[in-house]
């Protein structure tokens, strides 16, 4: 991905990210042991609120239903 949003709503397998470079993806992180199945070579990883990840997805969603 080089731009753009993903929101992922199950688990990830390793090296998450490879092959990105700019964008934003929110990944649930429910056993805790995301920082070690993503690739660091080109992102950073940055724990949320969840007041900001509700208000930041509910945004692109308003996006996406206002398209034609």
């Amino acid at each position: 991905m080089t731009g753009g949003v993903v929101v992922v709503l199950g688990g990830t397998g390793r090296n998450f990210a490879a092959g990105m470079s700019g964008g934003i993806a929110y990944v649930p992180d429910e056993k805790g042991d995301f920082n070690i199945r993503f690739n660091p070579a080109m992102v950073e990883l940055e724990k949320i609120t969840e007041d900001e990840t509700d208000r930041d997805i509910m945004a692109h969603l308003e996006e996406i239903r206002e398209l034609p």
